[in-house]
């Protein structure tokens, strides 16, 4: 498993969305300065992760994040699609402003979570909470 490393800030507003199963799910990106550019990881957050982001950050906060790569191939018209992403495994609100001074946020939640980023080549995960390390 390749373990990645990624300090960056919030690029877009967070959506909270829920999986079929009721789970919490965010899929956000962060932007992260690589050389004098900026390049933009895609991060999947889930379970308590996913709502706690939600609830204390927003697009343009700091974020330190260690996750896990995944590349899913699908394949349509006969022609292979790659979607790479990161399951975040555990997050640090970098900003100066303390937690404890932060009030919860009011964002949106959304019931049109795309579920094939759920699938990997073709088979479902099977996520449980007993699977994921937090």
């Amino acid at each position: 498993m390749q373990r990645c490393i990624f300090i960056g800030r919030i690029s877009k507003d967070i959506i909270l969305a829920k999986t079929i199963k009721g789970d919490s799910i965010v899929s956000v990106d962060i932007a992260v300065s690589d050389h004098g550019k900026d390049v933009f990881v895609p991060l999947l957050f889930y379970g308590k992760l996913a709502e706690n982001l939600v609830r204390y950050q927003k697009k343009g906060n700091m974020i330190g994040v260690i996750g896990r790569y995944q590349t899913r191939v699908t394949e349509k018209d006969g022609k292979k699609h790659y979607n790479h992403h990161f399951w975040v495994d555990e997050c640090q609100y970098l900003d100066r402003k303390k937690i404890e001074d932060q009030q919860p946020l009011q964002n949106n939640v959304s019931s049109n979570f795309d579920q094939s980023i759920l699938e990997d080549h073709g088979n479902t995960l099977n996520i449980t909470s007993d699977d994921l390390p937090f």
